[in-house]
């Protein structure tokens, strides 16, 4: 992280599109850290609400698929927005 706010500083203005998108991912990559640690190193339950699932299709949601027949469900990320 440390070394992504490096390289987004040493960026010329014209590259700003670019900073913007790095600023981003920063942000994203920070919360699945933080979803992480909470859930591996804490032992907490994190809820479906709260993950998040692909950084670069944000809008991603857990689905719960065959919970009816399966002993444990499978579960599946699917595309919430568009024709996903």
């Amino acid at each position: 992280m440390r070394q992504a706010k490096k390289v987004r500083a040493m960026l010329p203005e014209r590259q700003n599109g670019l900073a913007d998108e790095l600023e981003r991912f920063e942000g994203l990559v920070e919360r699945v850290i933080e979803q992480t640690d909470r859930r591996v190193l804490k032992g907490e339950s994190v809820k479906a609400a709260e993950k998040l699932v692909s950084l670069f299709e944000e809008h991603t949601s857990i689905t719960s698929v065959g919970a009816r027949r399966a002993r444990r469900p499978r579960v599946w990320a699917q595309g919430v927005a568009g024709g996903d």
